[in-house]
């Protein structure tokens, strides 16, 4: 009786055994036969907005299972590019996460100079509202604006109304809009606010206009023209002197026309303050 069942415990014991090896053999098997691939991984963590380099990526054989469609597996799809988000070490490369800072068919231009901020300026004028601007073009800013100052001469306090160049051959850095077409194919639309990059003196000067609500256009500049173009701010004074509006005037009428000209100058500044 002892015998018999020690012989059965022997023979489960065989059985177990083998049937293991067959498991553990077909698994093995299993795993040789999955294809790998050879793709990019971050060596170390990269963040947000950084160029990448050499050093910051390494190459590693996936299972062809677990690699994401968007994989990366060549340095020239890398190199030089941004990252949109933060990358942990040891996670494959996307190309949804990269970005090329001099792309101008991207959403935005992330290249910008040491000394620059990037600021948005509101889409609402004319040349934005037609969708006449890309990204990568090249713009003056022209505001019209009510002034109130000293006459240094007179000390007495004067206004004028005067449309002037704020700045000079900005770059469009990109185009903010709330949503995106609805339907593929669909119309564009229109920025809600337009990127650009410009020293922080400068962007002190377009969130003061931008605060008092003067009124604001785009100047678009033909592909290549990037010289400056001096420029005299334009007042009722300029316009009249140009084009010698009063010279055949009566001294009264020239008098009332200044006169109703500095009132509304008056009006335009009260309802700016309001």
């Amino acid at each position: 009786m002892t015998s018999g069942i020690l012989l059965a415990l022997i023979a489960g014991l065989f059985t177990f055994r083998a049937i293991n090896d067959a498991v553990m053999n077909a698994t093995s098997s299993a795993v040789e036969q999955t294809p790998t691939i050879p793709v990019l991984v971050a060596a170390v963590d990269i963040p947000a907005r950084r160029l990448i380099d050499e050093s910051m990526i390494t190459v590693k054989k996936v299972p062809a299972n677990l690699v994401p469609e968007a994989y990366i597996d060549t340095l020239d799809d890398v190199i030089a590019k941004m990252a949109t988000v933060p990358i942990a070490e040891g996670e494959i490369l996307l190309r949804t996460r990269l970005v090329d800072p001099t792309d101008k068919d991207a959403p935005i231009l992330y290249r910008i100079d040491e000394d620059e901020v990037l600021v948005a300026v509101p889409a609402s004028a004319l040349m934005s509202s037609l969708n006449l601007l890309s990204v990568g073009d090249h713009v003056d800013l022209a505001y019209t604006v009510a002034l109130e100052y000293t006459d240094k001469e007179t000390e007495e306090i004067k206004s004028t109304t005067a449309a002037f160049l704020s700045l000079q051959n900005l770059e469009v850095k990109g185009l903010v809009r709330s949503q995106p077409p609805t339907e593929e194919g669909g119309a564009l639309l229109k920025p809600d606010a337009v990127l650009l990059a410009v020293r922080q003196q400068d962007a002190l000067v377009l969130k003061y206009l931008i605060d008092i609500g003067a009124s604001m256009d785009f100047f678009l500049r033909p592909p290549g023209v990037e010289a400056l173009s001096p420029t005299t701010p334009v007042d009722a004074e300029y316009l009249v002197d140009r084009f010698q509006l009063f010279d055949s005037l009566p001294d009264e009428l020239v008098n009332e026309i200044i006169r109703r000209q500095q009132s509304a100058n008056d009006t335009a500044e009260e309802q700016t303050a309001d």
